[in-house]
């Protein structure tokens, strides 16, 4: 049973390993605007604030309360009316200006509701500037009770609450709204009962009840994200999924635009850039290939059906190129996507962030022999003596490309070596391991390991690697390296035949080794890789974390009594098959 335990164990850590590969941090900055009056308000936070706390919020301001609602969605529980803010028994968490060893709020979080108190000593309405991290909208109702909350509308011009909600006629016609306009709070909320007078103000959060009633309905148009933080991608990350849908009976026109982000607060991670986003467009049924738009050189539209016909949803495909991440590794990109519908009710904004990453790690693939250099000479035979008239050198095509297994690792450091077999697994304290030697892997454990083999390289028993010179693993590098056969490498040597008499390299008498060039060469393959851009179509521009390629060059030298040298070239393509920038080349103790 302890054996089987160790097992799980082990294989739930590589997959806890992979999976933390992939985390991303969302750093995008933006500034929602609030306009509080003296007395008690109700405000929706689209923005996340937990990189400061309410005091230092809220120190140098007049707000002297702040009360968040904690939804319950139990249906054990309910209530029949709008609650006031209590400190016991009930749903509220608190901050009090007098009082901040009490309070039970830390930060204030995003897609929350919130109870506002203006000091009622000012003489008019205070603009609250909060700046935080956007989250995208989402929101979770209660049928049993009443629900505390906002609407994602646009900054200006927001519609009323009964043009907005227009596609919920549940809602609009059988729900009470409440809403606070400053004031005590025993004349707070108060009933909205003509929908069509109040504005559905992006930040204003209201009680709305409808019992019996299950509301899907937040916009005129709804998303559905591949991840409800946003659009992260991380180091490695390449594409991200978005569906959009209609929830109008009128056709819509919803469009995408790419915001920049705002400058990070003091103590936060600096924002160098922005993400260069790519949308995907359609498949070529030809070249199979998918073509694509930059979302910074224009906005994207998409004119949806109304909703239950066909067309009234699409799925959107975001690629980044990391191509035009210059820097450093772990510097921050950061934008903001927003969605906007044709009658200018909805605003939605959702966060975009990428790191560049590096290159480290293990790296597989092939590279294509496709052209081989000519070596035709020309003669003039119109005579006695042959005339050498010319020389042809250029590069031909092959009937048919030779593919040649490439394996490299890339340090922390940008270095590459070229490997002829790795292993691939976990070591004695079950940690993830890269090495060159079997020894260093867990010998109970091998049915986790892989190895990986390039039989067109010279295997060796130490088996270290070629180091690769030119710079580093990186797009516009040309990386080089000779690998080296001995005239009697018996192991790898396409010359030798160890019993066969003619081409085992020995003597006429067995009793020595043949000179070089009698009956084997000593070979010296000069390997060059030079790393370009993706192609132009999606697919390629969006792989660069993944996958690396561009041109291969090799030059073969016969050492012997006459050497002879051969040029082949063509492309290669390698993938990344692990971010470990660790390679072990001895045995570990």
């Amino acid at each position: 049973m302890d054996r089987i335990l160790t097992r799980i164990i082990k294989s739930t850590i590589s997959s806890l390993l992979a999976l933390a590969s992939i985390a991303v941090v969302q750093a995008q900055w933006q500034t929602q605007s609030v306009v509080l009056k003296p007395g008690w308000n109700g405000v929706y936070l689209h923005v996340d604030m937990q990189h400061t706390t309410m005091t230092e919020l809220f120190a140098s301001t007049p707000v002297t309360e702040v009360w968040l609602w904690k939804p319950d969605f139990s249906t054990l529980m309910f209530v029949t009316s709008p609650q006031a803010p209590l400190d016991t028994n009930s749903r509220w968490l608190s901050w009090k200006k007098a009082f901040p060893l009490d309070a039970t709020i830390d930060s204030p979080i995003g897609n929350a509701a919130y109870l506002i108190r203006l000091d009622e000593s000012e003489a008019s309405d205070y603009t609250l500037n909060l700046k935080g991290q956007p989250v995208p909208p989402t929101y979770n109702w209660s049928s049993d009770g009443s629900n505390f909350i906002g609407f994602s509308t646009v900054p200006t011009g927001a519609p009323s609450l009964f043009d907005f909600l227009e596609p919920a006629p549940d809602l609009r016609f059988g729900a009470e709204v409440f809403g606070y306009d400053g004031g005590p709070i025993s004349e707070n909320p108060k009933q909205v009962f003509d929908l069509r007078s109040t504005d559905a103000e992006r930040g204003t959060a209201f009680w709305i009840r409808s019992e019996d009633v299950y509301n899907r309905y937040y916009s005129p148009f709804a998303l559905d994200l591949q991840s409800q933080s946003g659009v992260g991608f991380g180091e490695q990350g390449s594409t991200y999924g978005i569906r959009l849908s209609n929830n109008t009976a009128e056709e819509l026109t919803v469009t995408m635009e790419d915001i920049a982000s705002e400058t990070a607060p003091a103590g936060q991670t600096t924002v160098v850039g922005t993400p260069e986003l790519l949308v995907r467009g359609t498949l070529d049924p030809e070249t199979l290939t998918h073509s694509y738009s930059r979302l910074s050189e224009e906005n994207s539209s998409w004119v949806l059906a109304p909703k239950g016909e066909e067309g009234s949803a699409v799925s959107i495909v975001l690629g980044l190129d990391r191509s035009e991440m210059s820097g450093s590794s772990g510097d921050l990109y950061a934008s903001l996507l927003r969605f906007t519908d044709s009658v200018g009710y909805a605003q939605y904004d959702l966060p975009v962030s990428a790191t560049k990453g590096d290159f480290s790690g293990l790296w597989v693939g092939e590279a294509l022999v496709t052209q081989v250099r000519h070596n035709l000479s020309y003669y003039d035979r119109t005579t006695d003596d042959a005339v050498l008239t010319g020389t042809d050198t250029s590069f031909g095509g092959v009937p048919r490309g030779f593919k040649l297994r490439v394996i490299m690792h890339v340090g922390a450091d940008g270095t590459a070596k070229l490997l002829q077999r790795v292993y691939s697994g976990i070591d004695d304290s079950l940690d993830p391991v890269l090495t060159t030697l079997e020894g260093n892997l867990d010998s109970d454990s091998f049915d986790l390991a892989r190895r990986i083999s390039a039989p067109n390289l010279p295997w060796t028993e130490g088996n270290l690697p070629w180091v690769l010179s030119g710079g580093s693993f990186d797009l516009g590098n040309t990386l080089t390296t000779t690998v080296d056969l001995g005239a009697d490498d018996q192991r790898s040597n396409p010359f030798l035949h160890t019993y066969h008499p003619d081409h085992d390299n020995r003597n006429a008498t067995f009793d020595g080794a043949a000179p070089a060039g009698t009956e084997s060469f000593s070979v010296s393959r000069a390997l060059s890789f030079s790393f370009s851009g993706a192609s132009d179509d999606f697919t390629a521009l969006t792989a660069g974390s993944v996958e690396m390629g561009g041109s291969y060059s090799e030059t073969i030298t016969l050492t012997g009594e006459d050497a002879k040298s051969y040029e082949v070239q063509g492309t290669f393509l390698l993938t990344r098959l692990s971010d470990n920038d660790t390679l072990l080349t001895t045995l570990s103790e």
